[in-house]
Formats: structure tokens, sequence, C-alpha cells
């Protein structure tokens, strides 16, 4: 039978008194324990003796406490759990599966680490390429335009529309149509639009107070201007509506129109931005060949001419309070400039698109001017305006969901099937651009995309 502890024995108290007198050896005396204590404190002892034989997690040996850290070191039945893959391995598989080859999913880190950093690396370089190519072809057709006098008879990107050309009815969704949001594949409220050569575009992102740079066949955009936060700070927008890319300087103008500014923001340099134009309520810019800037301002009535080097800038068309005359506008957006400077503008709240000769006192209805309707002789809200090589206007005729061609009658070109959603539906077109091909672009405001009306061939 094995004898109770000192402290719960229940002993007469004169054979505790003198059970408590006696000096015992250690238990643990054969593991070089030599500690002999009073009886009453053997237990006590025994449970905290350095000499007490401990067992090993892994191989179950007995050994002594102050040799069980070196022995579990080096065992090789001990169960470790990798911090990565949460597996539970023992030590003697540790060489094979963790530490010559690292386990298989801290390998799979690494390397998507490595990749990530190789494509952004190799994206840059090919940005930076393109730019490169892009402004080498640019230098190259104006001193051709230069050497063949012909600099100035048309833009040098706009392509020629065919007398018979038609496009197809049901489009493309080129950019967004995600939804309303603020991801790289979404848009929200969209204004103004910019195609480059290669059919790259650039998106005046009003809800998200950024610019968007969206790349043939790409799947989401890329933030080239704002996108930090709506507001007033030199690397802010708000509610942007217009946008245009300047070769030359490769840079982006911006009509920052809540800030009541224009920008100019460097592609080569995400933190060179600068303001060009302020106190000025604009709506659209657009540029000639000369590098002139024309900039529509919606609460003036106006709009001006910003020749290099010039903020004041000249009066154009309007300037004559708000009202329908026709030296008057109310609420001007949209902009288009010809070959002979003269300019075409969106009279927004006359539902008319004027055409103002340079010079001129007073503009010419060229579209609509009636009042607001459905009919093919009326506009509702015009937007952005498209003037191609035979004098046709393109009208992206906001309150009507289509886009109209007027020039020698009027016809539909796009739209027009009541608001919604499908591919021949519009809800509110702003934006309105054609790429070198003759495709057209139109921005489908309220539906948060950008839409592509295929040229059908002859």
């Amino acid at each position: 039978m094995q004898c109770k502890k000192f402290s719960e024995r229940s002993c007469p108290r004169f054979i505790a008194k003198e059970l408590a007198k006696l000096q015992i050896s250690c238990i643990y005396q054969s593991n070089d324990c030599n500690e002999v204590v009073p009886y009453e404190a053997l237990d006590k002892h025994e449970t905290h003796c350095d000499h007490q034989p401990q067992q090993c997690s892994g191989c179950q040996l007995q050994m002594l406490k102050s040799d069980l850290s070196e022995h579990e070191i080096h065992c090789s039945l001990i169960e470790l759990t990798c911090a990565d893959c949460k597996i539970v391995y023992k030590r003697c598989d540790a060489t094979i599966l963790h530490t010559d080859v690292i386990c298989l999913k801290e390998q799979l880190r690494q390397s998507q680490e490595k990749n990530q950093q190789l494509n952004e690396k190799i994206k840059r370089n090919s940005q930076e390429h393109e730019r490169e190519l892009k402004k080498f072809r640019h230098d190259c057709e104006d001193r051709i335009l230069q050497l063949t006098g012909m600099r100035t008879l048309w833009p040098r990107s706009f392509p020629n529309i065919r007398i018979n050309a038609t496009w197809t009815q049901n489009a493309l969704t080129i950019a967004g149509g995600q939804g309303e949001g603020s991801s790289l594949n979404q848009l929200s409220r969209p204004f103004g639009l910019y195609v480059d050569d290669d059919q790259t575009l650039f998106i005046a992102d009003w809800g998200n107070d950024r610019i968007l740079e969206w790349t043939y066949g790409a799947t989401s955009g890329q933030v080239v201007a704002g996108g930090n936060g709506r507001g007033n700070r030199i690397d802010q927008l708000c509610h942007p509506t217009g946008v245009i890319v300047d070769k030359d300087t490769d840079s982006l103008i911006i009509c920052d129109m809540e800030n009541r500014r224009v920008m100019r923001w460097s592609r080569r340099n995400a933190t060179n931005q600068e303001t060009i134009l302020d106190n000025i309520d604009c709506a659209e810019v657009v540029m000639d060949d000369e590098k002139s800037l024309y900039v529509s301002d919606c609460q003036k009535n106006e709009v001006r001419r910003y020749q290099l080097g010039d903020t004041q800038g000249t009066v154009v068309a309007g300037g004559n309070g708000k009202g329908n005359h026709l030296n008057q506008l109310y609420f001007p957006t949209y902009l288009f400039v010809d070959r002979d400077q003269s300019v075409y503008v969106s009279d927004t709240y006359n539902h008319r698109v004027m055409k103002w000769v340079k010079g001129a006192t007073e503009g010419i209805v060229v579209a609509g001017g009636r009042e607001s309707g459905a009919d093919w002789t009326q506009l509702s809200s015009p937007n952005a305006i498209v003037v191609d090589q035979l004098d046709r206007i393109y009208v992206a005729d906001l309150g009507n969901h289509r886009v109209v061609r007027w020039g020698n009658g009027v016809i539909q070109i796009a739209g027009g099937n009541d608001v919604g959603t499908q591919a021949n539906q519009l809800n509110s077109p702003s934006g309105l651009s054609f790429d070198r091909y003759g495709n057209l672009y139109v921005i489908d405001h309220n539906n948060h995309r950008v839409q592509r009306f295929d040229i059908e061939p002859n």
C-alpha cells in the first residue's frame, strides 16, 4: 500500500510529531539527487526535484529535466507544425518536406510575389515604350504635315467616315458595365471620353473623381489622374467632366468641373500636376492644331479660346448672357473645333447645336433649335458632338437616349430604343468619339459604361 502524503495523513498527533523529526533521502537518489529533507517537506521537494525523470513528447524516453531540452532539439520523432501550411510532421521528415525544399505553400507565395514584381516591371516598361513610340509617331506625322503643307487641313486622328457608313445596332461594352462602383472594372456616371490612336480610352469617371485609362481589350482600367478622394488638392479631382491628351507634352488636360479649374496632369510623373486655368465652370476642353485650348463655361454661358501662355482667353461663342438668341447660349457643354477653327457648341438647355465661325459675333443653329422633343427635328439636352470631314454632325442626344447625325437630313446612328441596358439601348448618352477606323464610342452615362458601335463593312 502506498503511503499518503504527509499533509493528508490523519495519524495521532504524537505520531505525526515524531515523523516530522525524521530526515528522509529524496526518492530520486538513483538519479544523483543527494538531498535529505525533513519528512514533512518530502512531498514538495520530490514534486519540484530537478532529478525527477521527464518524458520526451516524441520518443517517450525518460531522462533528467536538464537533459530533456537538448534531447528534444534533436529527437527525430518530435511533431512540428508548419507556420505556413499548418501541416503536422515529424522532425525526421523535415529535411524532405520543409528544410531543403520549403513547404509548397511558401514556395507558391514566393513565386507569386516574384511574378507580380516582374509583371509590374514589364508593364511599366511597356507603357513607357508605348508612350515613346506614340510620341515618335506623332513627331513624324507633324513633320510630314509640315513638309507637305497639310498641317492644318484636319485633326490627324479623325477618321474619314464614308458617306454611306452605317454602324452595328448592338454595341459591345468596352469599359464598365459592371454596375455603378469604384473598382477598376467599374464606372460611376462617366461624362467625357478621349479615344487615342491605338484605341486606348481616357474616361472622365465623374462619380469617382478620377480619370481612367482603359487599353484596348482590357477588362479593367488604370487610374491616371485623381482617385485620391474628392477634394481640391493638387492631386485630387471633384467631378471631372472632360479629358484630352496633349501628345506634345505627354500629359492629360482635364476639366475639373466642381473645382472650377482646368488641370494639366503629367503621364510621365504621377506627382506632376498643375492648374493651368482657374475660376472657370468648365464643362469641356478641346484643343486645335495650333495648341490653343477651347473651354466652355456653363455658368457664364460662353466659350473662350486660350492660346499658349494665355490665362484670360478670348470669347469665341456666347458671352452675351443666358438666352436663346443667336448671340447667346444657355448652359453650353460639349465642343468641337474644325479645321477652320469654327466652334461647334452643345447649347444644352436651348436643345440645339450652334456653329460659331471664327470671328463671328453670333452663331448658326446647325442641329435642333426647337423646344426639347423626340422627333427628327428636335434634340433634348444635347451633350457630346463630333463633326466629320463632310461637315455632318454627330450628337449625343442625352434626353432621347440616342445618337443622331445631322446633315442633309437626320438619321439615328445608335440607341433610340427606349431607355434601357440592352446592347441596342442607351441611358442618357453624354460622351461621344470615334477611333481611327470609324468605330463609334458612346459614354452611356446612367448605365455606367462605354459602348462601342462598330462601323459595318462596305
